[in-house]
């Protein structure tokens, strides 16, 4: 761990394959993926939420 005064070198790996790597973009994107989808999940519930407010507002305004 570095202290205060310390720099923080990285640090390269020559060694990794080129299968390893392919492996982690796969993963990578599966999980950038996913991630986008439970954002578009999310955003739809709520759209459909504030659908359902919109409406239910409009029949208390008529009541």
């Amino acid at each position: 761990m570095a202290t205060n005064n310390e720099t923080i070198t990285p640090q390269v790996v020559e060694d990794i394959s080129p299968e390893v790597l392919e492996r982690v973009g796969e993963v990578i994107s599966k999980i950038e993926e996913s991630k986008q989808q439970t954002a578009l999940a999310q955003i739809k519930a709520v759209s459909e939420d504030n659908e359902r407010q919109f409406e239910f507002a409009k029949l208390q305004s008529e009541i």
